[in-house]
């Protein structure tokens, strides 16, 4: 992907529309391109600046730039590290039963 493609997920990761591959590649992306991360930020905070203005009174929940992107990026490495879990836990089932069953064919 290059940046126009980052650049068109924007508005979707600013409202966590975006599902985990994506966010992961843009946040990434973010982190290492200026550009990107200097555009992503502007839009963000106008995006989250109307909204502010839009509500009264003003959420406090809304996170800073930065507070979005480390967030985003711990969700990532989390959402990553389950995966890796659910799969070797299903590895580990499947040998296991293999084990069981081929001792239950030798007795």
């Amino acid at each position: 992907m290059d940046c126009r493609d980052y650049h068109r997920q924007f508005i979707d990761f600013i409202n966590d529309e975006l599902g985990f591959n994506e966010t992961s590649a843009l946040v990434s992306h973010v982190m290492h391109c200026e550009e990107c991360s200097s555009d992503l930020k502007n839009e963000y905070l106008m995006i989250t600046g109307m909204r502010k203005l839009d509500r009264d009174p003003v959420p406090k929940n809304i996170p800073t730039y930065e507070e979005k992107i480390k967030m985003m990026s711990k969700k990532c490495r989390r959402e990553k590290l389950f995966r890796i879990l659910s799969v070797l836990f299903i590895v580990a089932s499947t040998v296991i039963s293999v084990y069981f069953f081929i001792k239950g064919l030798v007795l």
